[in-house]
């Protein structure tokens, strides 16, 4: 099997630190270029009397989510022992994670999931699920390890 380019959806939340770890170790693996993935949902304005106009609010979301991805991406080289890109793309983030493995020819995406089952899953909907479906290569759905009883 052999991988050229690895992307990660990264939310910044433990189940994308999983993702992110199990990314980073296949990227070292198959020695691949491995590229973060952060899609940032633009605010929408919904009440006219906002004290910050909705263009200064993306612009400091985006700032904040840039500084963050710079740390998670610091974390990936060290797990990798290689350099890691990263992307910041603005939309739907399974519509965004899809175009961007379609356009960037990614061979595998890796994403995290909260591993909910039943009707939370379908109330909540889960990202990952749309991503498995539409993806246009395979997609890793990584989770944390449920905690063991020690005996």
């Amino acid at each position: 099997m052999r991988m050229n380019t690895i992307g990660c959806a990264i939310d910044f939340s433990d189940r994308a630190r999983c993702a992110m770890e199990s990314a980073a170790d296949l990227a070292r693996h198959y020695e691949a270029r491995l590229v973060l993935v952060h899609v940032h949902d633009a605010p929408s304005a919904v009440e006219s009397d906002m004290l910050v106009s909705p263009p200064a609010l993306f612009d400091a979301a985006a700032r904040e989510a840039e500084g963050m991805l710079a740390r998670w991406r610091a974390d990936a080289e060290r797990l990798a022992g290689k350099s890691v890109e990263s992307a910041v793309v603005v939309g739907t983030p399974a519509e965004e994670l899809v175009r961007w493995a379609d356009d960037h020819r990614a061979d595998l995406l890796v994403v995290g999931t909260h591993g909910r089952k039943g009707l939370p899953r379908l109330v909540l909907g889960s990202v990952a699920e749309r991503v498995v479906r539409a993806a246009p290569c395979p997609v890793l759905v990584a989770r944390p390890m449920p905690a063991r009883d020690e005996d």
